[in-house]
């Protein structure tokens, strides 16, 4: 190896080397020199929330938003939900959550409503209805019935 090559790679070692250092001083400084431009806790104001700027509870916002009679379901262990139709599709108010679900076609002859947010899937037959959670593979809520639903099975020719 000659003296001129060991002279470039000993620059280029040492250029990398300040450039590394100045990168680590850089970083090691830069949150301290953002800590004093920033406002400190005492100088930022909170924001105070009114009463009349509050969210409507799921309860109030399937009130406002239903626009079709409401069905009463009782399901299994005396579980109970209300139904309503929607602008956006089907609403589904079960322990005082509210969730939205979409109709889908369904190949079986259900009725089939799919909740995409929550991962949530309606399912309406004949002889009962049924919500399920495809995320976790299981039945949340089984045998559902509801007086109008068992009117529609009654009166649904054979």
């Amino acid at each position: 190896m000659n003296t001129r090559s060991f002279e470039t790679i000993s620059k280029l070692f040492f250029r990398s080397l300040g450039i590394l250092f100045s990168s680590i001083f850089f970083w090691t400084q830069a949150p301290q020199t953002f800590a004093q431009n920033s406002p400190s806790p005492a100088t930022v104001k909170k924001q105070t929330t009114h009463p009349s700027a509050k969210q409507p509870t799921d309860d109030q916002q399937f009130e406002q938003r239903k626009i079709s009679e409401v069905h009463l379901w009782t399901c299994e262990n005396q579980v109970s939900l209300k139904t309503a139709q929607s602008e956006k599709g089907l609403m589904l108010l079960w322990n005082k959550k509210l969730y939205q679900f979409s109709e889908v076609d369904a190949l079986t002859g259900a009725t089939k409503f799919i909740d995409l947010k929550n991962q949530l899937h309606w399912l309406v037959i004949p002889e009962k209805a049924m919500l399920l959670n495809s995320k976790l593979g299981q039945r949340l809520l089984d045998h559902c019935k509801s007086p109008a639903h068992s009117n529609l099975v009654s009166t649904s020719p054979q």
